[in-house]
C-alpha cells in the first residue's frame, strides 16, 4: 500500500481507513497502520485521514484505535 501511496501521492485526495479483513477498527486485520501512517507523513501527505470501518466491539475502543494508529 505505501509503494502505492507514494505513486499516487499527488492525486490522494483523502485515506479511507479499514482494517483487513473484515473492514472494522485499526488492529483487527493485517494492516500495519501505524506504519502506514508513518509513511504517509513523512511522503508529505497532509490531506484527511478517516475511518471508513465498522466497529468489531465497541464503538469507543475502535475510535481509540484509530487514533492510536494515526497519532505521530
Amino acid at each position: 500500500m505505501i509503494r502505492h501511496a507514494e505513486a499516487c501521492l499527488p492525486w490522494i485526495g483523502e485515506v479511507q481507513v479499514a482494517d483487513n479483513p473484515g473492514r472494522c477498527e485499526p488492529g483487527t486485520g493485517e494492516m500495519n497502520w501505524p506504519m502506514i501512517a508513518r509513511a504517509l507523513h513523512n511522503m508529505g501527505y497532509t490531506g484527511p485521514v478517516g475511518m471508513e470501518a465498522f466497529a468489531k466491539n465497541d464503538p469507543e475502543d475502535a475510535l481509540h484505535a484509530f487514533r492510536s494508529a494515526f497519532t505521530l
